[in-house]
């Protein structure tokens, strides 16, 4: 059996190596999405995107019909989950390489927290945020599928992220409340939060000093018996 008091006197060393040796790839069948933001105007339905992960940065336009606040009054809460479907062609750079056009298929969906409108708020434009994620896929061609067969794709993955989402609105007076309409959304994506260098070594120290005082306690039972 492996000692336990020299795995404690390791620990401290295989949490440093593990601190700079540094976060693994994505995996091929997964990017997680961790820069770049997708757009939506007032009553169009057209949607810009522009989507940075591991390896992978992708640009283009997409549709979807939802609007989130139409005349909604003070006080409300709404959601700002919004599905989009990737359509058209972009310009995409995958593992280094260049493509300055691709054609994409796949869909992702948006699921945004409770969004609570202000009751009476008059800033012009007034924006409101929330926490989303974001999960779906995406395939990229050299071919544009809907014209036929599109070969084989040159980039396909599932797809997750997470980050902030705004809501932009205007709002008027009618009579003596506050009416509040969609001006724009913005899903602006994040890094997923992680551990700092001084809090992975810190908790390193800290189970060190668990095993330790074990190892004490065991000596000592030892000792007496």
């Amino acid at each position: 059996m492996f000692p336990l008091k020299r795995f404690s006197l390791m620990l401290p060393a295989i949490v440093f190596a593990a601190l700079f040796i540094g976060p693994q790839p994505a995996r091929a069948d997964e990017v997680v999405i961790t820069s770049g933001s997708i757009s939506k105007g007032q009553t169009v339905n057209s949607v810009n995107f522009g989507l940075g992960g591991t390896g992978l940065f992708f640009a283009g336009h997409g549709a979807s019909s939802v609007v989130f606040c139409s005349s909604c009054t003070g006080g409300s809460i709404v959601n700002a989950s919004m599905p989009f479907v990737f359509e058209n062609s972009g310009q995409a750079t995958v593992n280094g390489t260049f493509y300055p056009r691709v054609f994409y298929s796949g869909s992702i969906f948006l699921s945004s927290s409770p969004i609570t409108i202000p009751r009476d708020d008059p800033t012009l434009p007034l924006d409101v945020s929330a926490a989303f994620t974001m999960g779906g896929n995406v395939n990229m061609y050299l071919n544009d599928p809907s014209l036929g067969d599109p070969g084989p794709p040159v980039f396909s993955s599932t797809l997750s992220g997470q980050g902030i989402v705004t809501l932009r609105l205007t709002s008027a007076l009618v009579g003596m409340q506050r009416l509040y309409d969609q001006r724009a959304v913005f899903y602006n994506f994040q890094p997923n939060a992680v551990p700092e260098p001084a809090t992975l070594l810190l908790l390193g120290s800290g189970l060190t000093g668990v095993i330790m005082r074990a190892c004490r306690k065991r000596k000592d039972a030892g000792d007496q018996s």
